[in-house]
């Protein structure tokens, strides 16, 4: 439908508008794909307008995504989700000890109540973490019936925010890695101690 094609061309001007205003140097992948073009510390940055298109109406979501590598020993087996009533992540199946820790820092969490989301994942492949994040705002929503198209504004603190989620979720992965090190080296020499004596 010709409606449609206007629609992403808007869509797709609205969305490069958007991800500039993050503030970093961007390679585009595709029409509504974009990631950073700079390796800082192998972390990526990535952005992506969804479409999801019905008889009378098409809505863009923005999904942005952090990726860095994690030297932590651990693995999730599973993504863990955040949870909005209970203003907590969580887990499907189990709970594991990256969860527990995770629930109690009180900086990410307070950050993730601070931007109304539609879904928040963290997910692992190997030695990479990644954080999906689906802010309700950014979304761009054209209606054919009645006729109606706007662009939710996501504002400059929202963006901030956003980005700290990013940085402050690679920090306590770093602590937690830190953390069980430091274990490591305390069980290890505790065992010598009562080897030698």
């Amino acid at each position: 439908m010709k409606q449609f094609g206007d629609v992403q061309k808007r869509a797709e001007k609205n969305f490069l508008h958007m991800v500039k205003r993050f503030g970093m140097r961007l390679t585009k992948q595709n029409t509504f794909c974009y990631e950073s073009s700079y390796a800082e510390k192998n972390s990526k940055w990535s952005f992506a307008f969804l479409p999801n298109k019905k008889l009378f109406s098409l809505l863009y979501k923005l999904q942005v995504s952090y990726t860095f590598q994690s030297v932590l020993n651990m693995y999730l087996g599973e993504p863990l989700t955040w949870d909005f009533r209970r203003k907590s992540w969580k887990a499907k199946h189990h709970h594991c000890q990256i969860l527990q820790y995770l629930n109690c820092q009180s900086e990410l969490r307070d950050l993730m109540k601070q931007v109304d989301f539609e879904q928040v994942q963290i997910m692992q492949k190997g030695n990479e973490i990644t954080i999906k994040m689906t802010p309700f705002p950014g979304a761009y929503i054209f209606m054919l019936v009645p006729s109606i198209q706007y662009f939710i504004h996501l504002r400059d603190d929202e963006i901030k925010t956003i980005l700290k989620i990013g940085k402050s979720l690679e920090e306590a992965f770093g602590k937690l890695s830190a953390d069980r090190k430091k274990k490591c080296i305390i069980v290890s020499q505790s065992g010598a101690s009562d080897s030698a004596s």
